[in-house]
């Protein structure tokens, strides 16, 4: 009880407003003091993040160069190749026709002479030659066309 009459000695208006308003104040200060603290551990952790992700777009982006390197490189190897076998498909093309024409030009000289040795030891001219076979798909034409029902007579 003795606080009680001390503090009512101050006077009506003396101290208890003052200690209120100097409470006040430090409780603003500590409040300020711990906000400015959760405020700089934020900045710090955002920061810290920053430079994480910066650590790690650098690495990807070194990932990716690499892979796009490779990339190039094996296609780069792929159209020489590309352009090899392209080379070498046109020369077999190239050798294949030169081949079916002597063939074609072969085939008429033998002919020929066939002719003139048959001519020269009295044969006479060279019997025809059978007819090939028609191809599968001459053939199903053909037996199709026989097979379709004539259609009425109209009147």
């Amino acid at each position: 009880m003795a606080s009680k009459s001390k503090s009512s000695k101050k006077g009506p208006r003396g101290g208890g407003i003052q200690d209120l308003a100097e409470a006040g104040q430090q409780l603003v200060a500590g409040a300020s003091g711990r906000a400015e603290d959760i405020l700089r551990r934020a900045r710090d952790s955002v920061q810290e993040t920053v430079k994480t992700l910066e650590k790690r777009r650098g690495e990807e982006m070194k990932n990716l160069t690499a892979r796009l390197k490779d990339v190039n490189i094996s296609v780069s190897g792929l159209e020489r190749r590309y352009q090899t076998l392209e080379k070498r498909f046109e020369k077999q093309i190239k050798t294949l026709s030169n081949r079916a024409v002597k063939a074609t030009d072969f085939e008429k000289r033998v002919r020929s002479l066939e002719g003139e040795i048959r001519r020269l030891a009295g044969l006479g001219d060279r019997p025809p030659v059978a007819p090939s076979p028609p191809s599968r798909a001459a053939t199903s034409t053909r037996r199709a066309r026989t097979t379709a029902p004539t259609p009425p007579p109209t009147s």
